[in-house]
C-alpha cells in the first residue's frame, strides 16, 4: 500500500529500479481512497522523467533500460495492488495514423489507434493549449462565496479563494403551498433564497368569501342566495326552476293547457248550434 498525503505536503513514493526491455510502459493499480485524477505518475530514467500520458502510458526513449515508477500528489491518495506491464504498440498503417488539434488538456499532433492494446499512440505530438480561463466571484451569504478562475473549455479551477459565509445573513422568502379558500385552509412558509433552509410553516385560515359564477361558487359549489337567472329563458333565481309565461296572463303551464281545453270545446258548441 502506498499512501500519499498532499494536503500536508507535496509527498512522492518511488519504487526500486525495474528493468525495462520494452518502450511503453502501464501502471496498473487499485485505489482505495482519493481520486485517481489527483495522482501523478512518471517514470524515472536517469536524470529524465517521463510522465504518463491521457492514456496511462510512459513512452520511454530509445535505450532506456532500467526506469523507477514515481508516483506523487497534492491530495490524500490510498492506492495498492500495483503492478508494471511493459507494451510493444503495433505498427501503423499509413491511412491509420490522423493529426489531431491540442486543448488544455490532450495534447495535439498525429496519432494513431494500436491493434493490439486499442489505445491512442502519438506518433508527432504537440504541447497541450493554455486553459482558457474566466473569473468566477460568488458572495458570501448563509453559505461559503467562492473567488476562483475556471477554465471555460476543461472546467479546471485555479486560484481558489473560499469565502466564508454568515449563518446570519439568510435572505427569507414567503412561498405559500396551498391557497386557502372560502371553506379549505392554506398553507405557507419561508425559505432563504440560498441556502433553503426553512421556517415560519404557518396556516392560512379559509377566507369565507364565496367567488361566485352563474349562480355557484367555484370553490365550493355553494348556491348564491342572491343570484337572479336570465329571464328570458325562463330561469329563475338560485333553484333553477323554469317557469314559462302564456302570453303575460299570469297562468302556469297546467294552466295554460287547461284555458285552451275550455276553448275548444266552447268552439264545437258554436258549429253544432249553427246546424
Amino acid at each position: 500500500m502506498i499512501w500519499l498525503d498532499g494536503t500536508i505536503e507535496n509527498t512522492v513514493a518511488i519504487s526500486k529500479e525495474i528493468t525495462v526491455t520494452k518502450r511503453t510502459l502501464a501502471v496498473a493499480f487499485t485505489c482505495y481512497n482519493g481520486n485517481i485524477q489527483d495522482l501523478i505518475i512518471s517514470a524515472a530514467a536517469g536524470d529524465k522523467e517521463i510522465f504518463a500520458d491521457e492514456n496511462g502510458f510512459i513512452e520511454l526513449p530509445e535505450g532506456v533500460g532500467a526506469v523507477k515508477i514515481k508516483f506523487a500528489s497534492e491530495k490524500y491518495v490510498a492506492l495498492g495492488q500495483i503492478d508494471v506491464y511493459s507494451h510493444t504498440h503495433a505498427t501503423p498503417d499509413a491511412g491509420d495514423i490522423k493529426t489531431i488539434d491540442a486543448t488544455c488538456t490532450r495534447a495535439g499532433g498525429k496519432v494513431y489507434v494500436c491493434a493490439d492494446c486499442n489505445k491512442t499512440v502519438y506518433v508527432e505530438k504537440t504541447a497541450l493549449k493554455d486553459h482558457e480561463l474566466e473569473h468566477v466571484h460568488v458572495d458570501a451569504t448563509c453559505k461559503d462565496g467562492v473567488d476562483k478562475d475556471v477554465c471555460k473549455v476543461c472546467n479546471a479551477e485555479f486560484n481558489v479563494k473560499v469565502l466564508q459565509g454568515d449563518s446570519a445573513h439568510h435572505k427569507f422568502g414567503v412561498v405559500v403551498l396551498e391557497e386557502a379558500t372560502c371553506v379549505k385552509s392554506g398553507k405557507k412558509l419561508s425559505i432563504c433564497e440560498y441556502c433553503g433552509e426553512i421556517k415560519d410553516r404557518a396556516i392560512l385560515p379559509a377566507t369565507g368569501k364565496h367567488t361566485y359564477k352563474n349562480g355557484v361558487c367555484t370553490g365550493c359549489g355553494a348556491e348564491d342566495p342572491d343570484y337572479k337567472g336570465d329571464s328570458s329563458n325562463g330561469t329563475s333565481s338560485g333553484s333553477g326552476t323554469v317557469k314559462p309565461s302564456c302570453g303575460g296572463c299570469g297562468s302556469n303551464v297546467s294552466g295554460g293547457f287547461f284555458g285552451l281545453g275550455i276553448l275548444g270545446a266552447a268552439v264545437v258548441v258554436s258549429v253544432k248550434r249553427r246546424k
